[in-house]
């Protein structure tokens, strides 16, 4: 379903004479969306990474085939080999899953941390940290400068919402060297908005995602595909402090 979800099928009706093409999208189907909490703190060079997360449809049913039926010490190796490429030489710090993992409730709840060692870049007297968003949009090889055919976007992406409410803590001693600019972005398939607000000694970050359609027809793929830019630059971006 995950993957058929947005097709066009032929509704056939014994009670009717005719055969009606329409989009399947059961109004019964559980969203698949992700909501995380994550926090972020510093001690010298290396990252603390706390985060929440919240699954439904699709999403938390494959977490709990994943995870389910494997003990404490295979849950946390398949979850660290997860994390793996995020950073260098993390270490998970702790996994836990609430009883959402074995029963059928609409939401999965768990929560993790991991340490990052050495996550800054230096130039002159700013320290330089990638956007430690956990949700990243990496660049699409395919997106091409002209396309004659349609993109078939679900084999890329199965959710519907991804939301992140992100709070980095500064760094000790340290204050923002700008605050990076909120942004808001939108086509046809998706819309994208990313938020910055400071306050005290924390950068306050609301990442949220939106899938409205898993097809990109090529009157579309223009926009689509300078939208998946935007997106890109946005979540790949850096922030300083000095």
């Amino acid at each position: 379903m995950k993957r058929l979800r947005n097709f066009v099928v032929l509704d056939i009706n014994n009670d009717s004479e005719k055969v009606i093409p329409k989009i399947l999208n059961p109004a019964t189907r559980q969203p698949n969306n992700t909501s995380r909490e994550s926090k972020v703190s510093f001690s010298g060079d290396d990252m603390t990474y706390s985060i929440t997360t919240k699954r439904t449809g699709n999403l938390a049913g494959n977490t709990r085939s994943n995870y389910r039926d494997l003990g404490k010490e295979e849950q946390e190796k398949k979850f660290t080999q997860s994390l793996t490429g995020t950073y260098s030489n993390l270490k998970l710090l702790s996994l836990n899953f609430n009883s959402t993992l074995n029963d059928c409730s609409d939401t999965l709840s768990y929560s993790y941390s991991f340490v990052a060692p050495r996550v800054f870049t230096r130039i002159n007297n700013l320290t330089l940290l990638k956007l430690p968003l956990t949700e990243q949009m990496l660049h699409l090889d395919f997106l091409l400068e002209e396309r004659k055919y349609p993109i078939e976007a679900w084999k890329y992406n199965t959710c519907d919402t991804l939301t992140e409410n992100l709070v980095v803590v500064f760094p000790e001693n340290k204050t923002l060297a700008e605050v990076p600019k909120s942004v808001h972005y939108s086509c046809n398939q998706a819309d994208y908005t990313l938020t910055f607000n400071v306050q005290g000694n924390q950068l306050n970050v609301i990442r949220k995602m939106v899938y409205y359609l898993n097809y990109v027809p090529v009157p579309d793929y223009s926009a689509y595909r300078s939208f998946i830019e935007s997106v890109v630059n946005s979540d790949t971006q850096q922030i300083g402090f000095k």
